[in-house]
């Protein structure tokens, strides 16, 4: 658990994390967590948000090497990019409503990751969103996803199964390479497929 000391908190906003880790229940109050607050904290095993975080800046997380499992609250609606870069233990996520885009690298390498919950609000997966994510078989797509940027699943060895529900106008270059998705497995997609850089 955590104390009051271990968070230097400035209007607001979660500047830096300063504990020892474990599991780690960030206090209520807290409305964003600041760029690289936690980045390289690798005792943090276990990341609770109250639900009046809205944003989690860049590389917040980045190299927690430990974390197995966060709890993101409903009311976020910023992920930024490299969130959660190279959390090499994070097993799951559930990425809440409100969520528009996943920035670039936000899961890059988190090699342990096996089930990422889409919200129907989600629009764009940014470049290298889950580049070598080794464990993800399986992805479905929300309706009112439009574009897939380069390299998003890049390097997904055991990925297999893609679902859509809607239309998807834009898939970038090698989005699906070293998967197990066949090298046009893009044109089950329904919609035209256009390049997105």
């Amino acid at each position: 658990m955590s104390n009051q000391n271990d968070f230097v908190i400035e209007n607001g906003i979660l500047k830096q994390y300063v504990g020892p880790g474990g599991d780690v229940v960030v206090p209520d109050g807290v409305i964003s967590i600041g760029d690289m607050a936690f980045q390289g904290c690798g005792n943090v095993t276990r990341i609770t948000l109250p639900q009046g975080v809205s944003r989690i800046g860049d590389s917040a997380f980045r190299k927690c090497k430990r974390l197995k499992n966060v709890v993101l609250p409903e009311q976020l609606t910023y992920l930024g990019k490299e969130a959660f870069y190279e959390c090499d233990s994070l097993e799951g996520v559930i990425i809440p409503e409100g969520v528009v885009d996943i920035g670039e690298k936000t899961f890059f390498r988190c090699r342990e990751l096996q089930e990422v919950c889409f919200p129907k609000s989600l629009v764009t997966i940014g470049r290298r969103a889950f580049e070598d994510c080794d464990s993800i078989t399986e992805i479905t797509f929300p309706p009112n996803v439009e574009k897939i940027m380069m390299y998003a699943f890049y390097g997904c060895f055991n990925l297999r199964k893609l679902h859509t529900e809607g239309e998807i106008k834009a898939i970038g270059t090698d989005v699906f390479k070293c998967t197990k998705i066949p090298e046009h497995g893009f044109l089950c997609f329904p919609a035209r497929v256009f390049s997105a850089k």
